[in-house]
């Protein structure tokens, strides 16, 4: 939320400071795209994070798409979304949109995230340069992580782990040629 708050922040600083109209307009285009920027991340974070809904509550996997696409920033992240268009339970898509933070930080440099829901369970692919799971990230989906110990960057995939758990989910990490895969198999016990 820095970024674009601080972006427009800068670009009232022009609005108020500057009269070349060419400046100006540069300032309202940066202060629309950080605005549509900010509102991404907040509607990301109130679906991933929120208690929107009741208990049980059903989201569409359509709705979830747009949050997902709103959020992610497009220049470096191409999201290719494979669920079909349905009701599915409120617990299942948080558990999709926190698996796609993890995906997201396995490929530093931008790429593709290809996500998609089968009989087994959900997946998020990432693909790109350099595409890599981190010591830490496999520290905590084998449990042998504590949550006090855990920095900003890991507590969401702290988090997913933990959603994965309530929705009879198992969530699990691993490699696949050079692409990062990051895995929610469905639980014996939700069969």
């Amino acid at each position: 939320m820095a970024s674009p708050v601080g972006a427009v922040a800068n670009g009232l600083e022009v609005l108020r400071d500057d009269d070349d109209e060419e400046m100006r307009a540069l300032a309202l285009k940066l202060m629309s795209n950080s605005v549509k920027r900010a509102n991404g991340v907040l509607q990301f974070c109130r679906m991933a994070f929120g208690t929107s809904g009741s208990a049980g509550a059903m989201i569409a996997t359509g709705e979830a798409e747009r949050t997902v696409r709103d959020f992610l920033d497009e220049e470096k992240f191409a999201l290719s979304w494979r669920i079909a268009p349905e009701l599915r339970p409120k617990a299942e898509i948080r558990l999709l949109l926190n698996m796609i933070l993890p995906a997201r930080d396995c490929i530093p440099y931008g790429g593709a995230i290809d996500v998609s829901r089968g009989e087994s369970g959900l997946t998020a692919r990432a693909s790109g340069r350099n595409a890599c799971i981190s010591e830490a990230a496999s520290s905590i989906l084998q449990g042998r992580a504590v949550a006090g110990d855990l920095g900003p960057r890991w507590v969401t995939l702290y988090y997913a782990a933990r959603l994965a758990t309530v929705a009879g989910f198992t969530l699990s990490m691993a490699m696949e040629g050079k692409d990062a895969l990051i895995h929610a198999e469905k639980s014996d016990r939700t069969a």
